[in-house]
């Protein structure tokens, strides 16, 4: 009798949470039947039959009173994006003389941005498993800005199979798709909440698709933002429970590749450290308000997402800042 539902836990494990969701209709048909199979045995057990339909009843309601009771009813989901990043969307939504725009961001904003913005997008939730995916993971992992710009033009004029031939098999750009290349008016999206995701999207950019294999820098293939809390002590300044020296870079026992001071996404100052022992550059940001300590891997660190988003280091001949919200989202348009 409770095959099924043992089946349907199981799934939970192999195929993800939403095997749950999708199968919770059967448990709670199944748990009915529990119930009222329950509330049959006590009136038999009990010689109870002129109270037959008042037992059920009562065990109907007592199961909906203890789920009632045990729910979070109180509970009220916050929104899937901030604010902060709708209006991002929504700055875009005025409209072109020069024709179409075309937004470029991380395939969870596709359905929100298309929606608020109006524009075009490269890929959404229903194509995030497709190669225009890779293509921007790649391309925001990429240390070199005209290589990124070239890569997200290309996938926004001619689609994500050109652009992987161009890419992979040293296609030539024919003039037609160079006049749209030049035409094409092309938007690049970049939000906190990419800083969170960039565990996945790390994964996927720095994905060989020549030797399916993934790449990997200092022995791992994930790289992401890792928080670097600091607090005064007596003995200076600890950090993560080390201390940290922001004069020689020394953290504990190892010594940083260089630290790097920001005021609202914007490099102030910083100093590269020699004969690091650790590929971390610790990244410090000053606002007020925001007041982040990041250690982010040299690989990292140099990327197109890093260097425009966290430090507004802008390479001017392929991209341009056109909206600026930091930390919680910045726009740049591709030249």
């Amino acid at each position: 009798v409770f095959g099924p539902a043992a089946a349907f836990a199981l799934l939970n494990f192999v195929i993800g949470n939403r095997a749950i969701f999708y199968s919770a209709p059967i448990v709670w048909f199944g748990f009915g039947w529990l119930v009222i199979t329950l509330a049959r045995w006590i009136e038999h057990r009990l010689c109870l039959i002129q109270l037959r339909n008042s037992i059920v009843g009562m065990g109907i309601a007592a199961s909906f009173i203890s789920v009632w009771l045990a729910s979070p009813t109180d509970y009220l989901q916050r929104p899937t994006f901030s604010k902060q990043v709708i209006n991002s969307f929504l700055s875009m939504a005025e409209p072109s003389v020069d024709g179409d725009k075309i937004l470029v961001s991380w395939w969870d904003y596709g359905y929100a941005a298309n929606l608020f913005s109006g524009q075009n997008v490269v890929h959404d939730g229903g194509a995030q498993t497709s190669p225009a995916t890779f293509l921007v993971a790649q391309a925001l992992l990429e240390p070199s800005a005209e290589k990124a710009s070239q890569t997200l033009k290309l996938l926004a004029a001619t689609g994500y199979q050109r652009t992987l031939q161009i890419r992979y098999n040293d296609g030539s750009i024919t003039a037609e798709e160079q006049s749209r290349l030049a035409d094409q008016q092309v938007y690049l999206l970049l939000t906190e909440d990419m800083s969170n995701w960039m565990g996945s999207i790390s994964t996927i950019g720095f994905f060989d698709i020549r030797s399916g294999r993934p790449l990997t820098f200092n022995g791992s293939s994930v790289l992401r933002y890792e928080p670097f809390d600091c607090i005064t002590s007596e003995g200076g300044l600890a950090c993560n429970g080390n201390r940290f020296d922001g004069e020689t870079g020394r953290y504990g026992s190892a010594q940083v590749a260089g630290i790097i001071y920001t005021e609202q996404g914007k490099v102030v100052s910083g100093k590269q450290f020699d004969n690091p022992t650790t590929p971390y550059f610790i990244q410090a940001e000053t606002a007020a308000g925001i007041g982040q300590n990041l250690a982010v891997n040299k690989r990292l660190f140099v990327s197109v997402f890093n260097q425009m988003y966290h430090l507004g280091q802008v390479d001017e001949r392929y991209f341009s800042l056109v909206y600026d919200d930091y930390p919680h989202a910045r726009i740049f348009s591709l030249k």
